[in-house]
């Protein structure tokens, strides 16, 4: 998620045709470190209360490897399933 955060901030900071013409100089700077500590201090407080429903909603299982354990211990034979 922090990858898509300051992916999404730095195309907010892109200069449009209007400056680039000008020739304005554009200086873009993004702490991704302060995103990450963030994005990761709300996944710890969700699975400290265990909350489910906001990790599962947050982040998709299908781009994690989470989903292979969940369909192992759901003994099913394929994701697919």
């Amino acid at each position: 998620m922090t990858e898509l955060i300051v992916t999404d901030k730095i195309g907010l900071e892109m200069p449009d045709w209007k400056k680039i013409q000008a020739g304005q100089n554009v200086n873009i700077v993004l702490d991704a470190q302060a995103f990450y500590q963030e994005e990761r201090a709300r996944l710890q407080s969700w699975i400290t209360v265990k909350d489910v429903r906001n990790i599962i909603a947050r982040y998709p299982i299908r781009e994690t490897q989470a989903l292979a354990s969940i369909v192992s211990a759901l003994q099913f034979k394929s994701r697919s399933q």
